[in-house]
């Protein structure tokens, strides 16, 4: 009995070493503290003030020295070049005929209806004459209308012949020639320029957009190469409303430099050492500027809707204000109402 009690407490013991062993198997539950919360960072905000500064709207481009008389010539009938009497960069003389289209016998029916004509003429003048004896009223109108129907026939033929010829408008250089013989070309279609270069101008060529802003007396500067700005003005603007004739240049902008001989005195250069023909220069047209204008980058200006309104930074505070903008550029607005020099503004 006494034995049996003793085995039964060993068991014990034993099975309670056994947990005990099996417990310190497992890592030991770690209690961690709870995380230290932190103020969240102050949003950044970029903040410029308004500045008074000069203020520009411009038109920036790229002028040609071209001729004041220059024309694009084409053919006013569509056809197969035959003939081409010239070449590129070759002077011509007014008159002189440039380039023509096939037009089969046409010339050959032309000499023949102006033969007939001379004939009708000669038997209209012997009816005139012979008029109340043999020859009756009756048949001297009819020899005038036959005469009218021969002037008819040959006004069609020189037609024909004239608008399958491209004639020299005035004496010039041939500057442009973009057909070869056998070629076929459309009516109006540009096969050709001329111009007179006794005669050189800067010409701009502008987006229809912007043509509305320019008129003449504009100023304007041209860089010349070498970081040399000159003075200049516009003296001539195409009306943005105005039909384009066949042949035509586009749009385009006069302009001239300032004082041309007084800088070429100075300089001791010739007048082609500035207008060489086809350059081409930098040139700035100025729609409007102003000095001393209240300043504010794009990126500080801001609409909703009808609002126009910035962001004025007032201690830690900000609050909207409406303002009234005048010139705009790509960098910079002009400030008419709403702000004064100084005050800061939180851009965007």
């Amino acid at each position: 009995m006494r034995s049996g009690r003793t085995l039964l407490l060993f068991l014990l013991f034993s099975i309670s070493l056994m947990i005990l062993s099996s417990c310190s198997l497992f890592p030991e539950e770690k209690v961690e503290a709870p995380p230290v919360l932190l103020d969240p960072p102050a949003p950044r905000i970029t903040v410029v003030e308004v500045e008074k500064g000069h203020i520009a709207e411009e038109i920036s481009g790229l002028a040609r020295v071209a001729a004041v008389n220059e024309k694009n010539l084409y053919f006013k009938r569509e056809g197969r070049v035959t003939d081409i009497y010239v070449s590129y960069g070759e002077m011509v003389k007014k008159g002189q005929i440039l380039a023509r289209l096939e037009i089969g016998d046409i010339e050959h029916q032309l000499k023949l209806a102006r033969l007939d004509l001379e004939k009708l003429e000669l038997e209209k003048e012997r009816m005139s004459f012979l008029l109340g004896t043999s020859v009756s009223e009756y048949d001297l109108r009819l020899k005038e209308i036959d005469y009218k129907k021969a002037l008819l026939n040959i006004e069609k033929l020189e037609k024909i012949i004239a608008d399958s010829t491209i004639y020299a408008p005035f004496d010039g250089k041939v500057t442009s020639l973009t057909m070869r013989e056998t070629n076929m070309v459309s009516e109006y279609q540009q096969v050709m320029t001329i111009a007179d270069l006794s005669e050189l101008e800067l010409q701009m060529n502008v987006a229809q957009r912007d043509l509305g802003k320019i008129v003449p007396g504009l100023k304007a500067r041209v860089n010349m190469g070498g970081g040399q700005w000159y003075d200049a003005v516009v003296t001539e603007v195409s009306s943005p409303s105005a039909e384009i004739a066949p042949g035509q240049p586009d749009l385009r902008v006069h302009i001239e430099i300032t004082g041309l001989n007084k800088i070429l005195q100075e300089n001791n250069l010739k007048n082609e050492d500035i207008y060489r023909f086809n350059a081409l220069y930098q040139t700035t047209i100025i729609i409007q500027e102003k000095d001393d204008a209240l300043l504010l980058p794009r990126s500080a200006i801001r609409e909703y809707g009808d609002r126009t309104f910035v962001l004025v930074k007032d201690g830690d505070y900000r609050r909207e204000v409406d303002v009234k903008t005048g010139i705009e550029t790509q960098t910079r607005v002009e400030i008419l109402e709403g702000l004064e020099e100084g005050q800061q503004v939180i851009t965007r």
